[in-house]
């Protein structure tokens, strides 16, 4: 005697695994550009903020 679940085709669980991976790989690629994005704004006040704290150290480049 079977569960009350309905069947599940093959097909229709390909299709739903391909999904995923496709949703799960977009929402990877929109956090790299995120981070990406972050990094680039970021990236001119830590440079600036590193050469502040050298010259206080008396650190010549």
């Amino acid at each position: 005697m079977q569960g009350t679940e309905p069947a599940v085709n093959k097909e229709s669980e390909m299709s739903t695994r391909i999904h995923s991976e496709k949703s799960l790989l977009l929402q990877t690629q929109v956090s790299v550009a995120r981070a990406h994005a972050l990094a680039v704004q970021k990236l001119p006040v830590a440079l600036t903020l590193s050469a502040i704290i050298l010259s206080i150290i008396n650190v010549k480049l």
